[in-house]
């Protein structure tokens, strides 16, 4: 093994905490609301994003999701950055969420709140998810919570994002009534067709309308894939990505923001964005 073999971050841990902040203020962001989502915009300072990407290209790709013992729903590779390079981004979410959903500001705690994060990179040669994986899901089964789509890679208008939909049946912990009810007409045609859980697909596969209704969805709208800017949804929203045939790659990065579900604390109907 030889030096060159491994990378070196632009700039030192240090400097990028003490001296290098890459955020504007919150206070400062620009942003859209839509139904069921936030556009924001005007997140970086002047060379933020710029650096950013330079300091992910220097952490590796930790799962592949694509090979056939890779049985995780998510069709993407994902890839993990440290705390020290994310937590101003994470800490910007959460304050963005209390700020605009619970009207309210960053000393707010909810119960057992937790910060995460996780690159996804779209490879369209490499890709061969779950057979399912085009199926809508959940991100936080057991908590509620809000996920910032980062978007890093330029696409045209249209070609890729994330459709948010509605869901005409019940969720449990995350799943699908046509998932866990053997009275559901659905089961028994849902588990023949994701068999062990297992079964790989070749290419990405986009849900169609007509899927969609057959297994109980509705798309309400899209969250598009817009260079530097920030989709933020409910985690718990049902959700999957589209990504057009001619689409070659794609690169997020999300940040999520979850806490236990003051409905599962005081047995009461949460308010759904």
């Amino acid at each position: 093994m030889d030096m060159i073999d491994f990378k070196t971050l632009p700039i030192s841990k240090r400097v990028y905490q003490e001296t290098y902040p890459i955020l504007l203020p919150v206070s400062e962001w620009e942003f859209k609301k839509h139904q069921k989502f936030w556009l924001v915009d005007n997140i970086f300072k002047e060379g933020g994003l710029d650096l950013l990407k330079e300091m992910a290209q220097c952490y590796p790709i930790v799962d592949n999701n694509n090979a056939d013992d890779d049985w995780d729903h998510n069709p993407f590779k994902v890839f993990h950055l440290p705390y020290w390079i994310t937590a101003p981004i994470c800490e910007a979410v959460r304050e963005f969420v209390l700020r605009e959903y619970f009207h309210q500001g960053p000393e707010l705690q909810l119960i057992d709140e937790r910060l995460s994060e996780w690159g996804n990179i779209y490879v369209k040669e490499d890709c061969r998810p779950l057979v399912n994986s085009c199926i809508p899901h959940v991100d936080f089964p057991h908590d509620e919570g809000w996920i910032a789509n980062l978007w890093l890679s330029q696409h045209e208008e249209k070609e890729t994002g994330t459709n948010l939909y509605d869901f005409k049946g019940a969720i449990d912990e995350g799943r699908f009534d046509f998932q866990l009810d053997s009275r559901h007409q659905r089961y028994t045609e849902w588990h023949s067709w994701v068999g062990d859980g297992k079964n790989h697909t070749q290419g990405f596969q986009n849900l169609t309308r007509d899927k969609a209704f057959h297994w109980g969805f509705r798309k309400i709208e899209e969250a598009p894939c817009k260079y530097g800017t920030m989709t933020i949804y409910n985690g718990n929203t049902p959700h999957c990505p589209f990504i057009d045939d001619s689409v070659q790659w794609r690169w997020s990065h999300a940040f999520g923001f979850k806490y236990k579900s003051l409905a599962r604390v005081f047995n009461t109907q949460e308010v759904q964005f």
